[in-house]
């Protein structure tokens, strides 16, 4: 049942449903057949807990639509409902803007309508650290509350009202709450919007009573109002960003009152680059270097210009349309101009990684200093934030020491993408695959992973086959990293860059003590592109693995007559995923592994592993570990031994559920 209300919208249990039709209009009712399952999302080291973004959201399932001739929508809300006036907006901006990239940023600043921004839109907010400008954020609401304020304060002092003992500053006040909630309201009351409008209200309470808006207190009220009405909203990423945000604000607003207006904006800004950093690298990975730059120039165009002329067009569309054209016609004109430049800026931006900033530990340290600047300066503690700062290169994780290796295996649904690392080298097998619903494993988990570990370069990129799920993010791979040599088999090289290579010419090399060996089969054995995958070898001082991608038991059995004597390997990355048609009995024992690795989807239609090829594993008592179930999993080879981790282990989350697999002992990790 139906329950509006901003308390109802912010409580109620959602189910995320996906499907091909279009998503249904704001205000409509849908009458759908799907397939629901519990929300699941990638668990890759460094990355945000998808998860953890469902549960703050109350997202308690995803669908997906199932064709059947009951499935109908209709309209049934009222001209006057939020969810309508919001589609009509939205709907407005779209017709009257040609530039369908700057309508899709109008929309997202007016009703929170984000469905047509791009990755390209995302992507050059990222590089640049201007990505709260893309939604409604406390900075949108707070402009429309200054606007609202300035308006009424001057036509309540024009009109005499001062003269009946009201000053216009009180109600200058209750119009700033005023604009705010409307703009909460036209963003569907979102966590974001409703916790800007929390804040301006506490604002607005302080200043009718006399006290400091800019405080402390203010902004424990408001954290206080939020954790009360909306617990959830804490598990939020952006919630704590927009918290320490406001917290800098309030830092900076006694710091430097004496300097002028330009030298107090590039104080603040650098303020707010500098204490969200540590926040910023542990949520996305990265951290932009150019962002007070940017922000410098975008903050003031999107108040002065952009968001008012936005603003202004919703007000004036149910009196003059045109004129609301106009002023949507201008705002799209400004902001074409911004991203020009932002764009650019992208280009050459450089991005610290948080391995490069010491990983988990030097993000700790970070945000421990930038706390103790923060502290009255009669403490005397501020040079210990100092001497902290300084430590954070010693927190930095070692590399592989010569003959070690690290591998990665990526959680990348149904699909392979595998990283190994040397002391001085980097190689990727696979890229993983790109999704029907649109975008890649390549953007999405490999790309984000390399940059939080601050690899800038490829030495080596294997391709076992062309298939989807195992060469489908390659282009955007090939776009966003530099790469020094493809590797894949023959028929793949047409589809790859001048300059690839048939894995079967080149045989053998070594990096930093550790051996690569690709066994490809002779021709006329192979009988499909599966069998035809190229299979690395990678051997170290102390343990080895074997990746096979799709072959199957007829290239199995040929690697068995052929390479039996050096097949054997530490870890084995199971066969096409662990098809029934793989991971013969005979294989197995020739590779003798002490631990496998299968690399699935969460509840793929293909149900793999298979249930017989889990039983062959658990025959010849080799441990099996499926990304589908324990997400990411990370091996180093060191010291003489071998250490996997598992991503979803070191999860505790309620919201990540448990694994149901009792077959593995409890100190699988360490052999």
């Amino acid at each position: 049942p139906r329950a509006p209300g901003i308390v109802a919208t912010l409580a109620a249990p959602k189910i995320l449903v996906r499907g091909s039709r279009a998503a249904p209009s704001p205000g409509e009712w849908c009458v759908l057949w799907t397939r629901p399952r519990a929300p699941r999302g990638l668990a890759n080291r460094g990355m945000r807990d998808r998860e953890r973004g469902y549960a703050a959201r109350r997202i308690v399932a995803t669908a997906a639509v199932i064709p059947h001739p009951d499935n109908h929508c209709a309209a049934i809300a009222g001209r006057l409902d939020t969810g309508h006036v919001r589609g009509v907006v939205s709907d407005a901006i779209a017709a009257a803007v040609p530039d369908a990239r700057a309508a899709a940023v109008l929309r997202a600043l007016a009703v929170a309508d984000r469905s047509a921004l791009d990755d390209a839109h995302r992507s050059v907010a990222r590089a640049t650290g201007t990505a709260h400008v893309l939604a409604i954020s406390g900075l949108h609401v707070s402009l429309a509350a200054g606007l609202a304020f300035v308006v009424t304060r001057v036509l309540v002092a024009a009109v005499g009202w001062y003269r009946q003992a009201y000053p216009p500053i009180r109600a200058a006040w209750w119009a700033a709450f005023g604009a705010a909630l409307v703009y909460a309201a036209l963003g569907g009351f979102g966590i974001p919007v409703t916790r800007a409008a929390s804040m301006v209200g506490v604002a607005a309470l302080a200043a009718l009573h006399g006290r400091r808006v800019l405080s402390v207190d203010s902004l424990l009220a408001v954290l206080a109002l939020v954790a009360t009405f909306d617990p959830l909203a804490l598990l939020q990423e952006a919630t704590w960003l927009s918290f320490m945000a406001v917290a800098i604000l309030v830092w900076s607003a006694r710091i430097a009152p004496h300097l002028s207006l330009w030298r107090r904006a590039w104080f603040v800004h650098c303020a707010l680059a500098i204490g969200l950093a540590p926040l910023t690298a542990a949520v996305f990975g990265t951290v932009p270097l150019v962002a007070p730059l940017a922000n410098l120039v975008v903050v003031p165009a999107y108040s002065l210009f952009i968001v008012p002329l936005t603003l202004t067009g919703v007000a004036l569309l149910p009196l003059a349309p045109a004129f609301a054209a106009t002023s949507w016609h201008l705002a799209a004109a400004g902001w074409a101009v911004l991203d020009t430049g932002l764009a650019v800026l992208a280009e050459a931006s450089p991005q610290l990684a948080a391995a490069e900033l010491g990983g988990a530990r030097g993000l700790y340290l970070l945000g421990l200093a930038w706390l103790l600047l923060m502290l009255p300066r009669g403490l005397g503690l501020r040079r210990l934030a100092l001497i902290l700062v300084l430590s954070v290169p010693l927190t930095r994780g070692p590399r592989p020491m010569a003959g070690g290796f690290e591998m990665q295996v990526f959680d990348v649904g149904q699909g392979l993408a595998i990283l190994l690392r040397t002391r001085n080298h980097a190689l990727l097998y696979d890229a993983g695959p790109r999704w029907w619903s649109g975008g890649d494993a390549a953007g999405s988990v490999v790309l984000p992973a390399l940059a939080i570990d601050g690899i800038k370069a490829l030495d080596r990129l294997v391709l076992s086959h062309m298939d989807n799920d195992h060469a489908g993010g390659v282009d955007t791979l090939l776009d966003g990293i530099q790469v020094g040599r493809v590797l894949a088999p023959a028929e793949g090289i047409p589809e790859l860059p001048r300059g690839s290579l048939d894995c079967r010419n080149v045989q053998t090399w070594r990096w930093d003590g550790v051996r690569f060996r690709v066994f490809t089969l002779a021709d006329g054995v192979a009988a499909s592109r599966n069998e035809r995958s190229c299979v690395l070898h990678v051997a170290g001082s102390d343990s080895s693995v074997l990746l096979t991608g799709d072959i199957e038991q007829r290239a199995e059995r040929h690697l068995v007559e052929r390479h039996a004597a050096t097949l054997a390997a530490d870890v084995l990355v199971v066969p096409h995923h662990g098809s029934r048609t793989s991971s013969s009995a005979e294989f197995i024992a020739a590779v003798a592994p002490r631990v496998a690795i299968v690399s699935s989807g969460y509840a793929n239609r293909w149900d793999m592993p298979h249930a017989d090829v889990l039983a062959r594993y658990e025959a010849a008592g080799v441990p099996l570990l499926d990304t589908a179930a324990r997400g990411a999993l990370h091996v180093i080879s060191a010291a003489g031994r071998l250490h996997v981790e598992a991503e979803r282990d070191a999860r505790w989350g309620f919201w990540n559920g448990t694994v149901d697999d009792p077959a593995l002992p409890a100190a699988w990790r360490v052999w």
